[in-house]
């Protein structure tokens, strides 16, 4: 177990969980039966702003696993990931919990 916004956490689970989430959103975009595809746009934009906003408020985003694991980037083999995610407010995991 690590500390995370000062709880205990798996980050395994945490990553899993997140993982489905955003198969499910990216999904959604496919499903033939789904007639809400400017939903789908509408989440993919509200992504990419935080994206964006994390990119702006941090430098080292690319230090943190959890930008990857949403933005669908790896991180650089010669210098992985040290962090896991952003602070409370910045929580990547959170922001998808929303979505």
């Amino acid at each position: 177990m690590e500390k995370y916004n000062n709880q205990e956490h798996d980050p395994k689970a945490i990553l899993e969980e997140v993982a489905e989430k955003l198969k499910v959103i990216r999904n959604s975009a496919y499903d033939s039966h789904n007639d809400d595809f400017d939903g789908f746009l509408n989440i993919h934009k509200m992504i990419t702003d935080k994206l964006q906003e994390i990119e702006n408020k941090y430098p080292n985003f690319r230090d943190y696993k959890m930008y990857h694991v949403i933005a669908s980037s790896t991180s650089d083999p010669n210098k992985p990931s040290t962090k896991f995610d952003f602070p409370e407010q910045d929580s990547l995991a959170d922001f998808i919990r929303s979505l």
